[in-house]
């Protein structure tokens, strides 16, 4: 086999490598954020300041070191005042589609003392709210019984979640490690936003925040009440 052909093997190889797969797609992303960011003429610290996050993250991001989630593309997207469409599709074949609206109720923020109502999935046609916001599947991921919460202070900013953004959950109350969810701490009369591992006897509650400590709950203590699937960050009037 000459050099060509062992090439032209091995990239065949790679192009079936899942982690190669995300690699490419991470470098194309990041590629698009640079050319919208020379479009707008806008440097890394003004990036910064609109995620309100640091420099050294946004600089991470440019290099593709984090873990590119739904959620720091779509604060990323905002920030540039793109939109995120993703499809899944045949290699060869592009699939174009129109993405349905659905309206989803804000049932209110996450405050310390006010549990949220969370709806289950017999009663969520029931639920009332009086505001609500419209989204379309492709930032819902088609999640059912999808609702939303305004979010109250800084501990997830380093994952592009701020003090006034809008987060949108699915009713739920299980979560894998890593997953972000609404928890009910029980004892302390509290809803939080957290990162969530599972301990045993005890579950960590990570803020996504440099300057703050993870929480330690005993399991029993907590009730999640729901998964985060993507943040929405008001314009600026």
């Amino acid at each position: 086999m000459n050099a060509a052909g062992w090439f032209q093997d091995e990239l065949e190889n790679l192009r079936n490598d899942p982690d190669f797969l995300t690699d490419e797609l991470l470098l194309d992303i990041t590629e698009q954020i640079y050319v919208r960011m020379e479009q707008l003429k806008m440097r890394p610290a003004d990036l910064a300041r609109a995620l309100g996050v640091s420099r050294p993250a946004v600089s991470q991001l440019l290099n593709g070191k984090p873990n590119m989630t739904m959620r720091t593309l779509v604060g990323v997207a905002t920030a540039l005042d793109q939109r995120v469409r993703i499809n899944l599709a045949p290699c060869a074949s592009p699939v174009t589609r129109k993405s349905r609206v659905r309206t989803v109720p804000i049932l209110g923020a996450i405050a310390a003392g006010v549990p949220i109502p969370l709806p289950t999935a017999e009663t969520f046609t029931e639920v009332q709210a009086a505001e609500t916001i419209d989204v379309t599947e492709d930032i819902t991921g088609c999640q059912e019984d999808v609702y939303a919460l305004r979010v109250q202070g800084t501990s997830m900013i380093d994952a592009l979640i701020n003090d006034g953004d809008i987060v949108l959950l699915h009713a739920t109350n299980e979560a894998r490690d890593g997953d972000l969810v609404a928890v009910w701490i029980k004892s302390q009369n509290e809803t939080t936003l957290k990162q969530f591992y599972h301990g045993g006897e005890r579950v960590r509650l990570q803020p996504i925040n440099q300057t703050l400590s993870p929480i330690y709950v005993n399991t029993a203590d907590v009730e999640i009440q729901g998964r985060v699937v993507a943040t929405i960050r008001p314009r600026q009037a």
